[in-house]
């Protein structure tokens, strides 16, 4: 692990400030905890492990998901600020298998992995001369039709030095049999207060050919928007249900509030200014963006605007290597309000933060210039985003009081089935459908 002293390298003043709450958050963490708790989730246990990227094959902005049958590449990449002259670490993989609701199952590795149950983070390189210097780490894990034995939820777990309990990074990714049909119709709510603000996901899932025995009791299904899982729907009850089938139908259950389209930055490069991009400095401190102002777009009408559905890709064109030529970049955001929002604080929100709320992308508020202004260091790159409200005594996140929401947006939706039978001893992931909702 870097000491303080190398964390204090030749950083700009905001990654200065990070990494000494690193030092005094962390310790914290473990005597509260005694280590690291692991979390079944997308999540970052150091502070100084930043773009963590995880995706299928070459592309950056697709989610890690299998079919059994299928072959192709599990990707996962990311940074340690780090300095150059400081060592690089060791770091290793493992994989364990979750239920539906991502609770850790009791099936060991070796049953449902027809490979290593460890394998080494292999490729490193260190950032070529950049103002906040890091140290790049990246694995290929093939998979080949048979690499996974059982279907299902899966977390892959990035640790130190072959201590499992020293835990860097969670990821979530998902394997599926073809084994059941499932027949979706997405369109308005039949709520006609809902009606221009809500996506209602309907479907229907067919038994034939299933493997079900009692499809009530053994069957579970969830529903994804933008394969997000902080917003997934997963308390559904069919509405009516035959032998050959179950009907998902005009519930308010299954719907989903629209949103709106996500906001964009891209600070691909910093000698032109492009999308959401003002005024680039550079000094000793580093690179500094100030990100076009902002408002709230609730209240006001549907605008179409292509995104990638809150999600982000690391690439510069100012330089040869889109990945270590890239410069971490200081970008001031500010949504501009005439007072306070005394429902919540206001985060900054995106697959970028893992779809969560941390402290470090909490927008401040400035009654000096009426207007919150948030300081986020961000590699070089396109970033979809939006600015949410959160309630902590709820745990509820509010992306509506901001951005709005239409029933007009694109959105990605993805129906999980899982199973659990008599002889299974994990729920198992035997049917997946994904559509686009103007599909």
């Amino acid at each position: 692990m870097m000491s303080g002293q190398g964390c204090m390298k030749n950083y700009p003043i905001s990654v200065k400030s990070q990494c000494l709450m690193a030092l005094f958050v962390l310790p914290f963490f473990c005597f509260a905890t005694g280590g690291k708790s692991i979390r079944y989730e997308d999540y970052i246990y150091e502070e100084n492990v930043r773009t963590v990227q995880f995706y299928k094959n070459n592309d950056e902005l697709s989610f890690p998901f299998f079919r059994m049958s299928e072959k192709g590449q599990l990707v996962l990449e990311f940074d340690v600020l780090s300095a150059p002259d400081e060592s690089f670490e060791t770091f290793w993989i493992t994989f364990e298998n979750c239920d539906a609701s991502w609770n850790p199952s009791n099936v060991f590795v070796v049953e449902f992995l027809n490979a290593l149950s460890r394998e080494r983070i292999d490729q490193y390189s260190q950032s070529n001369n950049t103002a906040v210097p890091f140290k790049h780490y990246k694995i290929i894990y093939p998979v080949n039709a048979g690499t996974f034995k059982l279907s299902g939820n899966f977390i892959l777990k990035v640790f130190r030095d072959g201590d499992e309990s020293d835990l860097i990074i969670t990821r979530r990714f998902l394997v599926s049999e073809d084994r059941i049909g499932i027949v979706p119709d997405i369109g308005l709510s039949m709520n006609p207060g809902q009606r221009y603000t809500v996506q209602q996901v309907n479907f229907r899932i067919n038994f034939q050919g299933s493997p079900f025995n009692n499809p009530f009791r053994e069957m579970k299904v969830v529903v994804l928007q933008n394969m997000r899982w902080d917003n997934a729907i997963t308390q559904l009850q069919p509405q009516f249900m035959t032998q050959d089938f179950a009907e998902y139908n005009f519930n308010s259950n299954n719907s989903f509030p629209g949103g709106n389209e996500f906001r964009k930055l891209d600070i691909r490069s910093l000698r032109t200014n492009s999308f959401g991009m003002g005024r680039v400095m550079h000094d000793d401190a580093g690179w500094s963006v100030s990100v076009t102002p902002e408002k709230p777009r609730k209240g006001t009408s549907y605008f179409t605007n292509g995104d990638f559905n809150g999600s982000f890709y690391i690439k510069t064109t100012d330089f040869n290597d889109p990945v270590l030529d890239a410069q971490y970049v200081n970008c001031l955001f500010t949504l501009e309000t005439p007072a306070p929002y005394k429902e919540g604080p206001v985060y900054f929100y995106g697959k970028i933060t893992d779809w969560s709320i941390k402290n470090r992308y909490e927008m401040v508020w400035n009654a000096g210039t009426s207007r919150y202004e948030g300081n986020f260091l961000l590699k070089q790159g396109i970033y979809d985003y939006e600015y949410v409200l959160y309630n902590a005594k709820k745990r509820n996140v509010d992306e509506a009081a901001i951005e709005g929401s239409f029933y007009e947006t694109e959105n990605y939706y993805t129906i999980l089935v899982y199973m659990m039978g008599i002889t299974d001893r994990t729920q198992r992931l035997i049917g997946v459908k994904h559509l686009n909702y103007y599909d």
